[in-house]
C-alpha cells in the first residue's frame, strides 16, 4: 500500500493485495489431485484516523477495486489439468483497529472484512463457474510501515 495523509485524521491509499492458497492430496480413487485458489486486488481506499495526542490511534479504511481470481485443479505435477476458472471481478474492502506510531513507523494491526463477486469467475464455455454470489473474507490484518510527516 502506498498512502498520502492529507490532515490528521484523513489520509487516501492506493493498494495491491494478493493471496493464494494450494492442497494437494487423494479425492475418492484418483491420487495426487491438486486444487489451488487465489487472487489479485487492486484499488484504492480512504483513510480515517482519530486524531491522538500518544503513539496509538483509532484507524479505519474503507475501500474497493477490481480483483482477478483463478480457480484450477487437476493432476498434482505435470499432466493435463482439469478445467481451470478465472476472470474479474469487483471487491469492496473494511479495515478497522489501532494503529501504533513510533518514532514514524506504523505499525496497524485491523480487523478486515473483504466482499468480493464470483461472477466473473467463467468456464471456458463461458459460463459462471459459481453463479453470482458473494465470497466473505473475515480475518485479522497486520501492517507496518513508515509516515513521511
Amino acid at each position: 500500500r502506498v498512502g498520502y495523509r492529507a490532515l490528521d485524521w484523513l489520509g487516501a491509499e492506493a493498494l495491491f493485495q494478493y493471496a493464494a492458497v494450494s492442497v494437494s492430496g487423494s479425492v475418492g480413487s484418483v491420487s495426487d489431485v491438486r486444487y489451488a485458489q487465489g487472487s489479485a486486488r487492486i484499488g484504492a481506499a480512504a483513510r480515517q484516523m482519530v486524531p491522538a495526542l500518544s503513539f496509538v490511534r483509532f484507524a479505519s479504511t474503507v475501500g474497493g477495486g477490481a480483483v482477478w481470481s483463478f480457480v484450477n485443479w487437476g493432476p498434482d505435477g505435470v499432466g493435463p489439468r482439469y478445467e481451470d476458472v478465472k476472470g474479474w471481478d469487483g471487491f469492496g474492502q473494511l479495515e478497522l483497529g489501532v494503529e501504533l506510531e513510533w518514532y514514524g513507523w506504523l505499525n496497524d494491526l485491523a480487523l478486515q472484512l473483504a466482499i468480493q463477486s464470483t461472477d466473473g469467475l467463467e468456464t471456458s464455455t463461458g459460463e459462471s463457474a459459481f453463479g453470482d454470489r458473494l465470497q466473505f473474507f473475515i480475518g485479522p490484518a497486520l501492517s507496518l510501515g513508515y509516515g513521511f510527516w
